[in-house]
């Protein structure tokens, strides 16, 4: 929802670091690792660092997971070589798209999947004024969420004027001197 304002701070919506995590409350963050395996009874998670590839086995005495979610970028042609289009998954990347919107200042915005975050967004993007469609190959919204929530959830958007286009792929993206 900061996406929304463009008077904050992107910075605002960070409560603790990392490394004040360690230091201030002795809690053991590990950004950036893939977990490979959990072996609950020997208390011990088996993780890749996807910087170095290197293994390490991490002990615990609680585990808290926070998987997170990964945009992916559509394989589509131009959707890596236009400037406009954004995965969002850490604050650099909706850093960007905020300096995008605030410099560039667009009229509309598609957003490609109908999951928890694309929706964030758009709603995001819609409370900004920008004409917004979310487009998905699932016949949903949320599908992970069941019929009664997405269709409530799709009557809310509908109501903000976000218009949604479900079973539909994106074939390619163009666009004028680089730009979508």
């Amino acid at each position: 929802y900061n996406l929304a304002d463009p008077t904050r701070r992107l910075e605002d919506l960070v409560v603790l670091s990392a490394e004040e995590a360690r230091e201030k409350r002795h809690i053991d963050v590990r950004l950036g690792y893939r977990a490979t395996s959990v072996d609950l009874s020997g208390q011990v998670v088996y993780a890749v660092d996807r910087k170095t590839d290197r293994e390490y086995a991490i002990g615990f005495d609680r585990l808290v997971f926070a998987t997170g979610a990964e945009p992916a970028m559509p394989a589509v042609d131009g959707a890596d070589r236009l400037e406009g289009i954004f995965a969002v998954r850490a604050l650099h990347q909706a850093e960007a798209l905020k300096a995008y919107l605030d410099s560039c200042q667009p009229r509309s915005a598609l957003i490609v999947g109908c999951g928890a975050s694309g929706l964030e967004i758009g709603h995001a993007l819609r409370t900004r004024g920008l004409d917004v469609t979310i487009t998905d190959k699932e016949a949903t919204i949320l599908p992970a969420f069941g019929q009664t929530v997405a269709r409530t959830v799709e009557r809310e958007l509908e109501a903000m004027g976000v218009k949604s286009h479900k079973s539909a792929s994106v074939l390619f993206f163009t666009g004028e001197g680089g730009h979508v």
